[in-house]
């Protein structure tokens, strides 16, 4: 059976309405060091988020192998990835599922089956993401948004 880490990432989100296209969050820094015991191929699976405001806001998130430096990622205006930036988006997860509850709601992607490598010897195990709104929502306090990132190891035979 495949080893499965969670990820989970706390978020700090704008409370004023945003529009399509506005960076969530800023620039994520997502901490690959719960893998360090795994070398070779890993699978991206599911992202989950959970909304603690009830936008169920329809979103993107931009996956970079590398620190994407060159361009801005600031919390409530349009992100735009520059140039230089653009070969090292891995993938683009549209974020579209949402169950709402009472007083809150999660967004899920799931079976994304999305390859990463792990070199033998890899100095950062440090992937960046930008979340990106496609809808316009307002969010009632700053700590409103968590992310969790299933990761799947497989195992050998």
């Amino acid at each position: 059976m495949d080893a499965v880490h969670a990820l989970p990432l706390a978020l700090t989100v704008d409370t004023d309405i945003m529009a399509s296209g506005d960076n969530i969050g800023g620039k994520l820094s997502l901490d690959l060091s719960i893998l360090s015991q795994t070398r070779g191929a890993m699978f991206l699976d599911n992202i989950m988020i959970a909304d603690r405001a009830k936008q169920s806001a329809d979103m993107d998130m931009v996956l970079f192998k590398s620190d994407p430096s060159g361009s801005t990622f600031t919390n409530n205006l349009a992100q735009t990835i520059v140039d230089a930036d653009i070969d090292k988006i891995i993938g683009v997860v549209p974020i579209t599922a949402h169950h709402v509850f009472v007083d809150n709601s999660v967004s899920r992607a799931v079976n994304l089956d999305l390859g990463l490598k792990l070199a033998a010897v890899q100095a950062s195990l440090t992937l960046y993401a930008a979340l990106v709104a496609r809808s316009t929502p307002t969010f009632a306090a700053t700590t409103d948004l968590s992310l969790i990132l299933s990761f799947r190891a497989p195992r050998a035979w």
